[in-house]
């Protein structure tokens, strides 16, 4: 993502999902790329909608982490 290859960092979040559908990282790399980089709103939202389901599955006791992702 430094390199700002974002191809490749899209692959490898959506290669994650298929494994752990409740990786945060991934939901927000993948998130982020459709806000910063495609401008699709509707799939940006649903990409938003899989973070906080992610964030409410793994850490539904740590909101600092909800207000920094």
């Amino acid at each position: 993502l430094a390199q700002q290859d974002w191809e490749q960092t899209v692959e490898m979040g959506h290669r994650i999902l298929e494994n752990d559908e409740y990786n945060i990282d991934a939901c927000q790399i993948l998130a982020m790329h459709e806000l910063a980089r495609e401008g699709n709103m509707t799939t940006a939202t649903n990409h938003v909608r899989n973070l906080i389901k992610a964030l409410e599955t793994r850490e539904p006791q740590n909101p600092s982490l909800h207000l920094k992702k």
